[in-house]
């Protein structure tokens, strides 16, 4: 059984705890990574807050420094998220400007990330008149010219 950790799980705008009625449900890094979006966004006048005191422990679940670690590498991979600096401040994060316009327009980051997705596909007939969705290539299959043969002209 999946468990979902995002925004339309909340009635309100507080963060709410996970409800575990057994120890095999399963919570997905994209709803871990979504309701931490989400915490912050709705934890704004905050303007930090502590990643794992703050944001993890009212879920209940039980991750280990290095899943805890692995999830605070994402969300900062992800740039709408920056670590505090300062003394004091380890272990706390924030949403950037570009992280609460993203919670703005796509309320999640799956939202986000979708459509980023969506807009990387391109629609083709392939030969059986089928209609197929691919991805668009992210890095350029060209060799660059400078490798081109000028021998050959």
């Amino acid at each position: 059984m999946e468990e979902n950790i995002s925004p339309e799980n909340h009635a309100n705008n507080e963060p709410q705890n996970v409800e575990h009625e057994n120890q095999n449900q399963v919570v997905t890094e994209d709803g871990l990574i979504d309701y931490i979006f989400f915490s912050l966004y709705t934890n704004l006048s905050k303007n930090e807050m502590h990643l794992e005191n703050e944001i993890l422990a009212p879920t209940q679940l039980q991750l280990d420094a290095a899943q805890v670690e692995h999830i605070r590498e994402l969300i900062i991979a992800t740039g709408f998220i920056k670590p505090s600096v300062g003394f004091g401040k380890n272990g706390f994060i924030y949403l950037t400007g570009n992280g609460i316009h993203l919670m703005k327009v796509y309320k999640t980051y799956s939202a986000y990330a979708a459509t980023l997705q969506n807009n990387n596909n391109v629609n083709y007939t392939n030969e059986n008149n089928e209609e197929t969705v691919a991805s668009k290539p992210i890095v350029n299959t060209e060799p660059p010219h400078y490798l081109e043969d000028d021998t050959a002209s």
